[in-house]
């Protein structure tokens, strides 16, 4: 039997396995012989020809097969595509082993009968059942199913729930037995709280009716737990025991389901409200359970941002907490005693998730675009500390056993098409591009002929095109991004403009559709939400400071708008549609004059959601009166707006396209999304 090793790693040919000093993992056949044909050629390029030949002889197989597998294997090795310490990619010709490997044999082990294969292979079955749940229930903080390679780690996450519908906001006990969380069934809009027995797996509704609970999170003696109960956006603090009745301790309002915490004394618990004289659309609160006193923690936030998702560090003496708007917010810290707060990350994205850590001097944090989706650790005065990329939410640290859980959505986003009528009533939708990835961001060329978008289907994101019937759909790119923005057709629908988001930057690109040569776009800074001027000669984006217009070719870069956060929309009649984080509504700069204001009554979800056709602005969004997602018509000449689809409520995955006549209207929607809570052992 050979065996390879690399870095304190083996690769074991019997048994498939990565072996390394702290545990080992199990690799799937595919993934396996391309590994073993990458260490046969190591520090030597390996044809992509060469790889499918030899790992697929039996039957053809697609460079996206063989691009998916790198992938996972990948993942396996705890790789990383963009700084490479094991397989580096070669463009249009191979991989590559980086590393130096020796290679070995040993005396294979006498091997049972067939029918002891057979009871082997059921026991071998068993014992993993049992190991699994060993995992939960394990008495010593050691990392299982995790190889150390080089100064990172390979965590595998393992599910801790499995149910049918959606789990949220998790929270582990003091003694790391029990877990509770809001749950819901499939279709249900109303959450419930649900407590799981980590040692039987049994879970049991704490809290459920006609209202919506959310966010628990258990007191410091474990015996009980306090959760947020909606009516709208009318909310109440109610703390109920494991083991008894239910009271209410403060009434509360926000516009969006928050989060809670409560003080490691047992005394407070912190939550998010509207402040009753107005300003701030939602700042930090703290209630006495002993008086029902209700005091601010920290200073409020600017006008038009949000504080929420509390955090109370294990002595009681800092709490850190989420500060900016829902798409670009940052993780701050405050020192209680003196009140005084600062923020300590700079990701300039979505904060999704945050935790301290068991010795209560760092915090793991999540991000989501238009960061990089990844896990870190954040110590206060150090840069931040890279752990595993992906996205995650609402993460929670099991102080016992030193492991994360967190919430892990697995949305199902697909592109659909309406055909708008004389009445200007939409047809019912078809749908046009489909996949069980996330198929999204769709953009319709000019000529109305060819639809690009964006879809992670590859395990990345990548741009993908379609005819306008969804049919004929490839791949343009393959940049392996973490993100990618909107495509934006040129005006005469030769080129598209996107920003690609890899290495944590976001970088312009010029994808020419006659198959010549793609131009990065030569600006300083970030580059993001790129769109054309109607004459071709300018593409718009966003930067730090605000929007600029770069000339494609001279490259001469112009100021449009100095406003930090300000996203360029679309140009029409010389006048300069955009999104200012902290303002109501679609702003408006024309070429003379002050900017003004449209739909300041409707609540936009995100630039990507709007767009342009026909003399209408076709957007997503609801209304304060019910707070019910659609896709609205507006007419930029009457300045009448009606609504004319209805959509489901993944909002940061529902985007629009119109065509120049405004006749076809695409849209994607996540037409369905699931999400269970996993478990991933804490890096030492």
């Amino acid at each position: 039997m050979t065996e390879y090793r690399f870095n304190g790693i083996r690769l074991d040919s019997a048994s498939r396995r990565i072996v390394g000093p702290r545990g080992s993992v199990h690799l799937p056949p595919k993934p396996y012989e391309v590994l073993v044909e990458l260490l046969h050629a190591a520090c030597s390029v390996v044809t992509r020809e060469a790889l499918l030949d030899r790992v697929w002889p039996e039957r053809p197989a697609s460079d996206e097969t063989l691009s998916r597998t790198i992938t996972d294997l990948r993942k396996l090795l705890g790789d990383d595509s963009r700084a490479p310490r094991y397989i580096e990619t070669v463009p249009k010709v191979g991989y590559r082993f980086l590393l130096d490997v020796e290679r070995g044999d040993r005396e294979p082990e006498p091997g049972p009968s067939p029918r002891r294969n057979r009871l082997g292979a059921l026991a071998a079955a068993l014992v993993v059942l049992a190991l699994a749940s060993a995992y939960l229930l394990r008495p010593d903080p050691e990392p299982r199913a995790t190889v150390v390679v080089g100064s990172g780690i390979l965590g595998v996450p393992i599910p801790l729930t499995t149910e049918v519908g959606d789990e949220d906001t998790p929270d582990f006990s003091p003694d790391g037995k029990q877990l509770v969380y809001a749950a819901r069934d499939r279709g249900d809009e109303n959450w419930d709280i649900r407590l799981r027995d980590l040692a039987t797996g049994e879970a049991t509704d704490l809290a459920g009716g006609p209202d919506r609970e959310y966010a628990p999170v258990f007191s410091p003696d474990g015996r009980r737990v306090a959760f947020l109960r909606y009516r709208g956006e009318r909310c109440q603090v109610v703390v109920k025991a494991l083991d008894g009745g239910e009271r209410p301790v403060a009434d509360c309002q926000t516009p969006l389901m928050a989060y809670l915490d409560w003080s490691p004394d047992g005394r407070r618990i912190a939550f998010s409200q509207v402040p009753a004289q107005g300003g701030a659309t939602l700042a930090l609160r703290t209630v006495d359970l002993e008086t029902r006193a209700i005091a601010a923690p920290v200073a409020a936030p600017p006008d038009g941002e949000y504080q929420f998702a509390p955090k109370f560090s294990p002595d009681g003496r800092q709490l850190a907490y989420v500060q900016g708007v829902l798409d670009r917010n940052e993780l701050w810290l405050a020192d209680l005693p003196s009140g005084r707060a600062r923020p300590i990350t700079a990701f300039g994205g979505r904060i999704t998730g945050a935790s301290w850590d068991g010795a209560g001097t760092g915090l793991y944090v999540a991000t989501a675009a238009p960061a990089e989706p990844a896990l870190w650790r954040v110590v206060p005065g150090r840069p931040a500390e890279r752990l595993r990329g992906g996205e995650a939410f609402a993460i929670a640290f099991d102080h016992v056993h030193r492991r994360l859980v967190f919430d892990n959505i697995r949305p199902r986003t697909n592109i659909w098409s309406t055909r708008i009528g004389a009445d200007g009533d939409a047809d019912a939708p078809v749908r046009a591009v489909a996949s069980t990835r996330i198929d999204f961001r769709p953009s319709v060329s000019p000529d109305g002929r060819r639809l690009a978008f964006v879809s992670d289907r590859t395990g990345h994101y990548e741009v993908w095109l379609a005819d306008a019937t969804g049919d004929a759909q490839r791949r343009l790119t393959q940049w392996q991004a973490a993100d990618i923005s909107r495509p934006a057709w040129s005006p005469d629908g030769r080129t598209l403009a996107y920003a690609v988001l890899r290495d944590g930057r976001w970088t312009g690109f010029l994808d020419p559709m006659d198959g010549t040569v793609r131009q990065r776009i030569p600006v300083e800074g970030q580059f993001r939400h790129p769109t054309w001027s109607p004459d071709g000669r300018w593409v718009l984006h966003a930067d730090e400071q605000g929007i600029r217009r770069v000339s494609p070719g001279q490259w001469r870069v112009e100021r449009v708008l100095d406003q930090a956060g300000a996203v360029p929309l679309f140009v029409r009649d010389q006048a300069v549609y955009f999104l200012q984080p902290g303002r109501p509504g679609i702003q408006r700069l024309p070429s003379q004059g002050p900017p003004d204001t449209l739909l300041a009554e409707h609540e936009l979800v995100v630039p990507e959601a709007i767009s342009s056709g026909g003399g209408h602005l076709y957007f997503i969004g609801s209304t304060p009166q019910d707070g019910i997602r659609r896709l609205f018509a507006h007419d930029m000449d009457s300045g009448g707006t009606r609504a004319i689809l209805p959509l489901v409520a993944y909002a940061r995955h529902a985007h629009t396209t119109a065509t120049l006549d405004g006749a076809t209207v695409y849209f994607s929607q996540t037409d369905d999304a699931e999400s269970d809570l996993v478990v991933i052992d804490a890096p030492p």
